[in-house]
């Protein structure tokens, strides 16, 4: 199947792969920021989808994050590794797009997901808890 050609002179992977490089970069820096930011961002977002029954932007789990106290990341970018780890694996599954929320972000398109596959939920759940037993 051949891709339509790339509008305006962008090519749709390589804007894929600088989205995923900037998002992981952020990841990285909340990291050395906060020890372990990642592996906890991972552990809170799947604790969340243990008892979620609804669709949600991951900007939801942002200020779910905040509130019960893991520490903001220095760029929110990193919430997009966190996403796309979960995305990559099953456990999440994107289902549309939504008008972002968020103070400042103008209604900016973003994704809806809904829980994915609850036997990739399971087993990912027992991935990170092994991820954060490191940091007891």
């Amino acid at each position: 199947m051949e891709l339509q050609a790339p509008l305006f002179g962008h090519d749709l992977n390589v804007e894929r792969t600088a989205a995923r490089d900037g998002a992981n970069a952020a990841a990285e820096r909340a990291s050395r920021a906060h020890r372990g930011w990642h592996t906890r961002a991972l552990s809170f977002f799947v604790d969340f989808l243990a008892t979620c029954e609804h669709s949600f932007m991951t900007e939801d789990i942002r200020q779910a994050a905040t509130a019960a106290g893991l520490p903001e990341p220095p760029d929110c970018r990193a919430w997009g590794a966190v996403t796309q780890v979960l995305a990559d694996k099953g456990v999440i599954r994107r289902i549309g797009y939504g008008p972002q929320k968020s103070a400042g972000c103008h209604a900016a398109p973003k994704s809806i997901w809904r829980k994915g596959n609850a036997k990739a939920l399971r087993k990912y759940a027992e991935e990170v808890a092994e991820k954060m037993r490191a940091f007891s």
